[in-house]
């Protein structure tokens, strides 16, 4: 497991290198979709390495009221995933390719999003949560997620 303070650094690097790459992109002509409260790609099927779990715990941890609320988050994360694959007809069998496949067409949130759709551990997201971003219009985002609903 990478210690916290090598991962912080890695995270701070990692935002660094975007926030370059983006701006970069920006003066080229080129248009930045994503924005605070965008969370079109929260939906999507996200995982983190054992390292950032433990990151994200400690983070959630250290206070009391989130987490509460972040737990209380999960649960209903988790129940409604359940509840998804028992309606798509999964019956533990299915390969992990399969189960990323479906999770596209469940609408699940991401239980670390807030009621205003922004993140409660932003400071501390994982790296596939870091390099998601969109060259398109939020509308196009929608739509795609849409597409993805309609055909995983």
């Amino acid at each position: 497991m990478i210690p916290h303070a090598e991962l912080v650094l890695f995270q701070h690097n990692v935002d660094t290198f975007w926030t370059h790459t983006l701006a970069s992109f920006r003066d080229k002509g080129g248009t930045v979709a994503c924005e605070a409260g965008c969370h079109h790609c929260c939906k999507v099927y996200a995982t983190c390495s054992e390292s950032e779990a433990d990151l994200l715990a400690e983070y959630v941890c250290r206070d009391p009221d989130r987490e509460r609320v972040v737990t209380a988050a999960v649960d209903a994360y988790l129940e409604r995933l359940k509840a998804s694959r028992h309606d798509a007809g999964c019956d533990g069998s299915e390969d992990q390719d399969t189960l990323i496949g479906l999770h596209f067409g469940f609408d699940l949130r991401c239980p670390f999003l807030d009621e205003d759709d922004r993140c409660r551990a932003y400071i501390v997201r994982p790296y596939g949560c870091r390099t998601h971003w969109a060259a398109n219009s939020p509308d196009a985002c929608a739509a795609a997620a849409m597409v993805q609903k309609i055909q995983p």
